[in-house]
């Protein structure tokens, strides 16, 4: 693999990893009564949805995408469970953090969980696109295998119409 689809790659799956999380911080916002978690929380959570979301406009906006005809999904409905107990854990079971090496403690988790994310399963699972109708599949194409984001489901013996992302990474698969 060559270091530029590494680094494409690497930062594609930590844009989908902080995008996750954007739901969980306007949870923690609507939790939490101080001022300063309240703002840091909304700051988080817009962020954290404007990159993923930006990736699909972007993506939708390109050229026409090419026929792919898929071959077989992986299954990733093993990691629902995991993910949300790591997904839920650290904010709706504590109070707000009230120093900032609290705050700190909740940025270590978070990046030990975005590792953990972007190198398995767990990748899969995000909550911020089931809300914008998503889904990330991984898809065996008679093309190669790739990771999608397409609405709805995907199944095996049919054809998507997919644009890569990247002119070396994942492709996103719009309409069908």
């Amino acid at each position: 693999m060559n270091r530029p689809f590494q680094l494409a790659t690497c930062l594609f799956d930590w844009s989908l990893f902080v995008g996750s999380y954007a739901p969980l911080f306007l949870i923690a916002a609507l939790r939490w009564e101080a001022h300063r978690e309240l703002i840091a929380s909304l700051v988080i959570c817009f962020a954290g949805a404007a990159t993923p979301t930006l990736v699909i406009l972007f993506a939708s906006a390109r050229q026409q995408g090419r026929p792919y005809e898929i071959t077989a999904v992986e299954s990733r409905a093993d990691a629902n469970a995991g993910y949300l107990a790591g997904y839920l854990l650290p904010f709706v079971t504590v109070d707000a953090p009230d120093h900032w090496n609290v705050w700190a403690a909740y940025a270590v988790f978070i990046w030990l969980v975005g590792l953990i994310s972007t190198r398995g399963q767990l990748l899969y699972v995000n909550p911020l696109l089931y809300v914008l109708r998503y889904e990330i599949a991984r898809v065996v194409t008679t093309d190669g295998t790739f990771n999608v984001i397409a609405r709805g489901t995907l199944r095996s013996r049919e054809t998507i119409s997919a644009t890569r992302l990247l002119e070396v990474g994942p492709i996103s698969g719009g309409s069908r």
